[in-house]
């Protein structure tokens, strides 16, 4: 597996340097290899920049697709039930449903049927989860470019 891991990596460098937006500008060279980096882990990009003073943002950065919008490619849920990621402080994330915040003031019958509904959508997604890992193709961290 080890002696793969310099070839996958030079496949990926390919590909990712085959992209370009729908300008037919390639990925900013001052990024590319974050994203190359970032897709051989398992996460799957969507967009970049390496930053410019002119325009866009003043840092580099990268848009991540989610695991968790996965499930709903297939799945419809009413929108407070949807898995979110929300960033919480520095490097710290939670998964949660959108309609969390709201059961804090929700009247408890009103909330508690809520709370049944999120345990649901957090163990469907938690199945889902584990059938990624367990197919076939999960064995190699290249496998999760598609579910991400």
């Amino acid at each position: 597996m080890m002696d793969e891991k310099p070839q996958q990596w030079r496949d990926l460098t390919v590909r990712i340097s085959g992209i370009a937006d729908k300008l037919g500008m390639p990925i900013d060279a001052g990024i590319r290899e974050t994203v190359i980096a970032l897709n051989a882990l398992g996460f799957t990009t969507r967009q970049s920049c390496e930053s410019h003073l002119d325009h866009g943002t003043g840092a580099p950065w990268v848009d991540v697709i989610s695991t968790s919008t996965k499930i709903y490619e297939d799945r419809q849920v009413p929108y407070d039930r949807r898995l979110v990621i929300q960033s919480l402080s520095s490097g710290i994330y939670r998964l949660e449903s959108q309609g969390a915040e709201l059961l804090e003031t929700a009247p408890r019958e009103i909330g508690q049927p809520k709370l049944q509904e999120y345990q649901e959508e957090i163990q469907a997604f938690t199945r889902f989860l584990e059938e990624i890992y367990f197919s076939e193709d999960a064995s190699t961290s290249s496998s999760w470019q598609a579910f991400s």
